[in-house]
């Protein structure tokens, strides 16, 4: 099978390699640049003669000149320095030692935030393959990794003080029925050696502790934490949405965050955590009395197991006589006092939420939310105003792990059938500023892709398909440095297969 829409792939083996099929341009360059401009002559030593600083260039711009007597680097800092280093690179791979035509390559970034997510919960991914996908990352000048730490399948991070995170929340007994046990943790001085690496590679980690919602691996080790303790509960072994949440309630959970976050700050120089927030059903949290009190102490109830002020009192509780949509709307406004709660605790140390995006409440004032469904910055505005940032990741289009073709699954993996098929040409189809004004497009922090590891149990093989996901990324990557429209070499016509 051949495609045509790409000059350059990065597979996460490592190989670079040429399309096959694409028409020979000059320069073939991860995202195509905004700027080229070629000139007579030929370079056939490229050797860095000299680097300057211009601020005119932008944040990670970059001019890459080649001349017949080597090349010139003027970059508008040291992201814009690496990055053109990077072009030079991929030059070099694609003439393969031969005379490299010259020429200029001038290019920056249309958003600051170019993001990939590595999903380490649902499957571990050991440390030297985060380091091979950060380096996929950074030849494709992505420059920041959204580490997916903590979910309902495993636990990641080590957290001074909660050894059950290790001996409990980290292993599963098996994954969708293989009766094959799995599991695993970074150790705090991995991830500051995974921080230095992807430093070195203009890259910045932001690491994700999901909460309230998936949690039943975290519930399982402690299950005090849970509204209901639950003693058969145990770290889930399928995909799909619990129901276990924490319990705002509970001073120790209070406690438990505030540690991790702690623990965070010592260890992620970022200044941003991502607190996840989404796909976290309330049932137990509608039934639960210290969630009552958590409400009532918050303001949001007058309930909290305290009586009524009445002349004659009513038989029936309290509870019982709110009607349920009260009830509904009370637990919607417990989540995002919660987000506030979990918001000021990391604010303390210097860092700003992220979070994924509900349209259910209003999120903190400074935050970011990641849009991962069909929502925009419009949207995000309508439930939280105008302070709350928004970075796209629309699921249909940006999620790796969904699959290009019918029955594209990874080896020996179910096919549920419920994925929908994310093509090519979709995903060229991406434009966070469609319909959007100037003002709501400031909002705009940039773009996302995420892989996501419940069916994909090991990232460097990227499941059976590691040229498509490439072409993928290509897309992905080019959109926030470009104009983000569909030009006339990525019509239609361009994805054809044969």
């Amino acid at each position: 099978m051949k495609f045509f829409a790409i000059p350059l792939l990065v597979l996460f083996s490592g190989v670079l390699m040429a399309a096959p099929g694409f028409d020979e341009r000059p320069y073939m360059v991860i995202p195509e640049p905004a700027v080229v401009r070629m000139s007579q002559g030929i370079c056939s030593k490229p050797v860095v003669l000299k680097t300057k600083k211009d601020e005119s260039l932008g944040a990670e711009g970059y001019r890459l000149t080649v001349t017949p007597r080597g090349v010139a680097i003027d970059a508008g800092d040291k992201s814009g320095l690496f990055y053109a280093r990077k072009t030079l690179e991929q030059l070099e791979s694609q003439y393969k030692g031969k005379k490299i035509p010259c020429g200029v390559i001038e290019d920056k970034p249309r958003f600051a935030w170019r993001s990939m997510m590595l999903d380490s919960a649902r499957h571990f991914v050991p440390v030297a393959d985060v380091k091979k996908f950060i380096d996929v990352m950074a030849d494709y000048k992505f420059n920041k990794l959204h580490f997916h730490l903590t979910d309902d399948q495993g636990w990641r991070l080590p957290v001074p003080g909660y050894p059950k995170l290790k001996e409990v929340a980290s292993v599963r007994e098996e994954t969708f029925g293989n009766k094959i046990p799995h599991g695993g943790m970074y150790t705090k001085q991995e991830l500051k050696d995974l921080v230095k690496y992807a430093a070195e590679r203009s890259i910045e980690i932001i690491p994700e502790i999901d909460l309230p919602g998936h949690n039943q691996a975290l519930c399982t080790a402690y299950r005090d934490f849970q509204c209901f303790p639950d003693p058969n509960l145990k770290v889930r072994t399928d995909a799909g949405i619990s129901k276990t949440l924490v319990c705002p309630g509970n001073p120790d959970v209070l406690k438990f965050y505030d540690a991790v976050f702690k623990e965070l700050a010592d260890i992620f120089p970022s200044q941003y955590v991502h607190l996840g927030g989404d796909e976290a059903p309330e049932d137990n949290w509608k039934k639960c009395p210290r969630c009552a009190e958590f409400r009532a102490r918050e303001g949001i109830s007058n309930t909290g197991g305290k009586k009524k002020t009445s002349a004659s009192p009513s038989p029936v509780s309290q509870a019982d006589s709110l009607k349920q949509t009260d009830i509904n709307k009370e637990v919607s406004q417990q989540m995002f006092s919660f987000f506030n709660k979990m918001n000021a605790l990391i604010a303390k140390r210097g860092k700003r939420a992220v979070f994924w995006y509900e349209p259910a409440g209003k999120y903190p004032d400074g935050s970011i939310a990641t849009v991962w469904r069909h929502h925009n910055a419009r949207d995000v505005a309508k439930t939280s105003g105008t302070n709350v940032d928004v970075i796209y990741a629309p699921n249909g289009i940006c999620y790796l792990d969904y699959p290009q073709l019918p029955g594209d699954w990874p080896s020996g993996q179910p096919d549920t059938g419920w994925m929908p098929v994310n093509t090519l040409e979709n995903a060229y189809s991406l434009d966070p500023g469609k319909g959007l004004s100037p003002d709501e497009l400031k909002r705009v922090r940039g773009v996302e892709c995420c892989l996501w590891s419940e069916r994909m149990p090991d990232i460097t093989a990227c499941s059976t398909r590691p040229i498509r996901v490439a072409l993928q990324l290509l897309r992905l990557a080019g959109l926030p440095w470009k104009s983000g429209t569909l030009n006339a070499s990525r019509k239609k016509s361009s994805f054809t297969k044969n």
